[in-house]
């Protein structure tokens, strides 16, 4: 008898990552390396602002969306769109 493993495995769970941009500071180092460590998970990253020192294939995550915020006095409509896109993207 053959035993399905797949429908016995749980799917991955989602991780949502929220950051301001992917520079090579501190948090953004971490972040990308907790990408690489954390391979159980699925993992969505989502920047506030468009600038990123690392590559694309540094970071290592299922789906990357920018907001491109710009200024700090458009973040009320970037808070708007990740909770638009959290509700479209992630079910809860």
């Amino acid at each position: 008898m053959l035993f399905k493993t797949l429908s016995l495995m749980p799917a991955k769970k989602t991780i949502l990552h929220v950051i301001d941009y992917m520079g090579r500071g501190g948090a953004e180092v971490m972040l990308v390396r907790l990408l690489k460590e954390l391979t159980e998970y699925n993992h969505i990253v989502v920047t506030l602002n468009a600038k990123a020192s690392f590559s694309v294939t540094e970071i290592n995550c299922n789906e990357f969306y920018c907001l491109n915020m710009g200024s700090f006095s458009k973040f009320p409509w970037a808070a708007i769109k990740l909770r638009r896109f959290i509700k479209k993207e992630i079910s809860i």
